[in-house]
């Protein structure tokens, strides 16, 4: 899977994002190789209750270490999201709070 890695910021709104979905709940975490701007990463149980805000996983364009290459720590997680770091919806989540998938 390959989420936003390779995308550049101009081609995504801040109201865009990807989102990784598992057959079941199981220990997630994500790195950060050749993505070109900050993320956001949202981590939802299969209810989709947030169970973990990653506010600012940084950059690292390439996939050439050092510097090190931004890794977030495991969390449970059916559903995982990232959007762009400037987005304001993640200054408003809490862990808790839940999602709504829409037709």
């Amino acid at each position: 899977m390959k989420g936003l890695s390779g995308i550049k910021r101009k081609q995504l709104k801040t109201n865009q994002g990807a989102i990784f979905i598992y057959k079941e709940v199981g220990l997630r975490s994500f790195w950060m190789p050749d993505t070109y701007f900050d993320l956001a990463i949202i981590f939802l149980d299969e209810n989709l209750s947030v169970k973990h805000v990653e506010k600012k996983a940084s950059a690292h364009p390439g996939r050439k270490e050092p510097p090190m290459i931004y890794r977030t720590k495991s969390f449970p997680a059916k559903y995982v999201i990232e959007i762009p770091a400037e987005n304001p919806l993640i200054f408003s989540l809490s862990p808790g709070d839940k999602f709504q998938l829409l037709k």
